[in-house]
């Protein structure tokens, strides 16, 4: 039996012994990087609030919104063009300007950096704003700093986390925060709950299996070490009847 008990340990060692160090170092990462404001960039953004209608905005969108049609939902946002109007129809969603109800433009890289500058309060400085029509990807390809959204701004700033501001591309609409912090922290995640692809499910084949085989390795490593007290006892034991 203690035969059987060595070879299962040994063998469900070689398979998991990899991936136990990514959970235990994922853990590591986990409880000790702080999530809101470093990972998330809380201690060097201030997230535009969702602007409230103004007291006579039908005067100047009203006539755009009717010319529409059908409307399921009306939303306001902040943007580098002012509040927008999100106006959404069953078949499509229609921008406007707010301020007289006009179609939206293309945002300008000049008013991405303004706007974005209102939303970053931390130390660095402006490097880059760019235009980016495929997503950023990092560590080999696994992460992807907007889950492969396309066509958005990046705004770059040269601080000790690397922190770069996304905004839509069409609309100029702050979307979020990413920075060297975040892409150590997303790597992690995928590598311990062993999901490559999206990075959210935790209820997959892989994770469960290589689960099984660490129970199964710790399992067979508390049979040996039972087996090895009891042989220390009793060798003990004869020791102590021989004296």
């Amino acid at each position: 039996m203690m035969r059987t008990a060595r070879k299962i340990h040994r063998i469900a060692g070689y398979l998991v012994f990899l991936q136990v160090l990514l959970w235990i170092a994922g853990g590591v990462v986990f409880s000790v990087v702080p999530f809101d404001s470093l990972v998330k960039g809380g201690a060097v953004t201030s997230s535009p609030p969702t602007p409230a209608f103004p007291a006579k905005w039908m005067a100047t969108a009203g006539d755009a919104l009717g010319d529409i049609g059908n409307l399921i939902a009306l939303r306001s946002h902040n943007s580098s063009q002012g509040i927008l109007l999100e106006a959404q129809t069953e078949s499509e969603t229609h921008w406007l300007r707010l301020a007289d109800g006009s179609r939206i433009e293309k945002p300008s890289a000049e008013a991405v950096t303004a706007y974005a500058a209102q939303i970053y309060t931390g130390p660095g400085k402006h490097i880059t704003t760019r235009r980016l029509q495929e997503p950023e990807t990092s560590v080999m390809g696994l992460v992807k700093e907007l889950y492969g959204r396309r066509d958005v701004w990046q705004v770059s700033y040269n601080d000790k986390a690397g922190t770069r501001l996304y905004f839509d591309g069409p609309t100029g609409r702050y979307l979020t925060v990413r920075n060297d912090y975040w892409v150590l922290f997303d790597a992690m995640w995928r590598l311990h709950i062993m999901d490559y692809s999206d990075g959210e499910n935790f209820n997959n084949w892989f994770l469960r299996l290589f689960s099984v085989l660490a129970i199964i390795f710790a399992l067979s490593g508390t049979v040996l070490i039972i087996h090895a007290l009891r042989r220390l006892i009793r060798q003990s034991a004869n020791t102590g009847s021989r004296n």
